[in-house]
């Protein structure tokens, strides 16, 4: 690779890259300490890093990675790209080898990846951390993206029956103090919420508000649908839980298919939601009784590199 110069940038980003990563990534090229996701109320800095590629000095790749400030915890992979013209001549590898480098020198242990599947793009990434000695992939989330309209043709929409009387549908912004504290007041006292779906850790920097309810049995809230609004027309179902063993009994359901109803009339064209693995049943449901009506379906997958070995190699360099 003769022609290719592969190099770390310590300052800001040339424009001429900015194309070659994610739009929500385009702040982070100016390398100044951020929040990774700041539109989500994310307050957390993180340290940009990216690898620059060039070829016959003309921009070529780009690799952008974090690393938390303070020097502590592991650091993260968020897009790889080259152009379309100098593609398999190696520069790939080459700025996953020199991200590898220059995390090492800063005494970074490990490094993770998490990407989508379904573009074509995806089989060349994993061929490309498979050489460089990343572990395999594994699953992480199932996505799926679809329209209001599609979730209306799938046969469980229209079969669904309403909520007994016990129950109430209302508007998550509707939701009260009183009613807040006492869910994190009993959760504490006896844990009940599935672990990452508790509504603090999704509402706490805004929902969107027509179609994320709430679901009170009894008038003790039960439940939730926590959506967030990803553009002006998608919107991100982003957490829901209905209590045990309420939950078993299919009360999410209705709580849905009125959610869905309601992103509709506030104009959405499209939804989507990313289900963790670890939720079987809901990845049961997905696969078995949504997929073939989803406008899209894939997974993210994860996959990590140690650099331990690295770490020791570069100190004495």
């Amino acid at each position: 690779m003769s022609q290719a110069e592969i190099r770390n940038i310590s300052t800001p980003v040339p424009s001429a890259f900015e194309t070659m990563t994610f739009p929500t990534y385009r702040s982070l090229l100016s390398l100044e300490p951020q929040p990774r996701h700041p539109e989500m109320g994310q307050t957390k800095l993180i340290q940009p890093v990216a690898i620059g590629a060039w070829w016959e000095g003309a921009p070529a790749g780009l690799l952008v990675a974090e690393i938390p400030t303070g020097n502590s915890g592991d650091a993260e992979m968020l897009s790889l790209s080259c152009a379309a013209a100098v593609r398999n001549r190696g520069l790939g590898m080459a700025l996953v080898k020199k991200l590898e480098e220059v995390l090492a020198e800063k005494g970074v242990s490990r490094v993770h990846a998490v990407y989508m599947t379904g573009k074509p793009s995806i089989p060349f990434v994993e061929r490309i951390l498979s050489r460089c000695g990343w572990s395999a992939p594994s699953a992480r989330t199932l996505t799926v993206r679809f329209t209001p309209e599609e979730a209306a043709e799938t046969p469980w929409f229209g079969r669904v029956r309403s909520l007994e009387s016990d129950y109430q549908l209302f508007p998550w912004e509707t939701l009260t103090q009183d009613e807040r504290a006492e869910i994190a007041r009993s959760h504490q006292e006896s844990p009940w919420i599935a672990p990452g779906l508790e509504p603090w850790i999704h509402d706490g920097y805004g929902f969107e508000p027509a179609s994320s309810l709430g679901l009170r049995f009894r008038g003790e809230v039960v439940g939730w649908v926590i959506n967030h609004r990803l553009s002006s027309d998608t919107v991100r179902f982003t957490c829901s839980f209905v209590k045990k063993p309420l939950g078993r009994r299919g009360r999410i359901m209705p709580v849905f298919i009125e959610s869905i109803k309601r992103a509709r009339d506030a104009g959405f064209r499209t939804c989507t939601f990313v289900t963790p693995v670890r939720f079987k049943t809901m990845i049961s449901f997905i696969e078995r009784r949504c997929a073939s009506w989803a406008g899209f379906v894939g997974e993210t997958r994860g996959s990590t590199r140690s650099l331990k070995n690295e770490t020791v190699g570069f100190k004495h360099r």
